[in-house]
């Protein structure tokens, strides 16, 4: 029977482990945190679940949340020009919308479902030298790395190629309580120094908004304290609001957080790897995720990425298995070539459109579709359906 390790308990990570777990395989995972640690612990970056992502979530039995979850089908999108009115559309979603679930709450629940379904958990961190030990040993046939960052990360080199990579982002966000209900579900505004985010989501303490803020660093959306100097992130994140976006501001005047880890003040900046790792001997590991391929939160395709980055690679495991074929670093580049391909290059196109929308380097296609949008409710939807869904990226049919 093949055998795989996976480390890191993140979307990639646990869906990979499940679907290769309910496909017959020997699946581990590794993680630092056990579920009661991960649901008491400090909030995670939102990730939206959209239709795509939750079909696929639903499809491999890990959707537990959408009957309770509070369900988004509109998003509004505007754009606030300096100087002048602010321009959108309110469009639908395709199926029945999607949902947002506090990724604390998520991820315990599928470590603990993994492991409920035989899966086998590790709850402890790994090094470099541990997964050098398992590769010399023959322990496991692949050992997939899905953490981020960090020493583990650090095996991953550079890759050359950074036209895909995403800009660092300072980003502020709170889950908040008694949010006032605005034009559409979710509501997304643009400006010339980042994004403003508001979403409906499921916390552990029942359901609330997630408002979320990605900045340019170091510009006027930027909520990060200067000199080392303490902030309150709400407080931040209200004057913020004030300026950037007067009707989100009063819909959260009276709003408060969640819980005492409600609140998310960070830095990111995104770096592509290659996908094969050289462990000390020469053995080979597998990156996914954030480790290798990270996405700007600005697209707001972190979960879309996570999960088909990890069915991607499924397939491609499973059919190596299938064959008697070693799990050596061609395949491990196949791989995420094919991953690269089907979605990292869709996502990095709609990210450069959203940037370039700012920049004056919008193309003339992408400025009708903006447009059209505006005035026609089947091409606002086509451009929702676009976000759900990079690839599809052809443009809504003529009346």
């Amino acid at each position: 029977m093949t055998r795989v390790a996976i480390v890191g308990a993140g979307q990639s990570g646990l869906v990979l482990a499940h679907t290769l777990l309910e496909a017959g395989l020997e699946v581990e995972v590794f993680t630092h945190h056990d579920p009661s640690e991960l649901r008491f612990g400090n909030a995670e970056p939102t990730q939206a679940t959209f239709p795509a992502t939750l079909g696929a979530e639903q499809r491999a039995g890990l959707d537990e949340w959408s009957t309770a979850a509070p369900r988004f089908a509109t998003v509004s999108v505007s754009a606030h020009p300096p100087g002048a009115e602010a321009v959108g559309f309110v469009g639908a979603l395709p199926g029945q919308g999607g949902v947002a679930v506090d990724p604390r709450e998520k991820m315990a629940a599928w470590l603990e479902s993994f492991d409920r379904r035989g899966g086998r958990v590790h709850i402890h961190g790994v090094t470099v030298s541990d997964l050098d030990w398992y590769a010399r040993a023959g322990r496991y046939d692949l050992i997939v790395v899905a953490v981020g960052g960090g020493e583990l990360g650090a095996l991953f080199a550079p890759d050359a190629d950074q036209a895909q990579a995403a800009g660092p982002r300072a980003l502020c966000q709170i889950y908040l309580d008694h949010v006032a209900p605005g034009e559409a579900d979710v509501q997304v505004i643009t400006t010339p120094h980042g994004e403003i985010f508001r979403v409906p989501i499921l916390t552990g303490h029942g359901p609330a908004h997630s408002v979320f803020l990605s900045a340019r660093p170091g510009g006027p959306l930027d909520c990060h304290p200067e000199h080392g100097r303490r902030v309150d992130a709400h407080t931040e994140l209200l004057t913020r609001l004030r300026v950037f976006a007067p009707e989100l501001y009063e819909q959260c005047a009276t709003a408060e957080p969640v819980d005492a880890g409600a609140a998310i003040l960070t830095r990111t900046k995104p770096a592509r790897r290659r996908p094969v790792g050289v462990l000390p001997s020469g053995g080979h590991v597998l990156g996914m995720g954030d480790t290798v391929r990270p996405l700007c939160p600005t697209t707001g395709q972190g979960w879309a990425g996570s999960t088909q980055a990890a069915l991607t690679y499924r397939d491609h495991i499973l059919t190596q298995a299938k064959n008697g074929k070693p799990f050596d670093a061609a395949f491990m580049t196949r791989a995420c070539a094919d991953y690269d391909h089907n979605f990292v290059q869709p996502a990095s196109a709609f990210l450069h459109m959203i940037e370039g929308f700012w920049s004056g380097h919008l193309s003339e296609s992408e400025r009708q579709r903006f447009h059209q949008a505006t005035v026609d409710p089947r091409a606002a939807n086509a451009w929702l359906a676009r976000w759900d869904n990079p690839s599809r990226s052809a443009p809504p049919a003529a009346p």
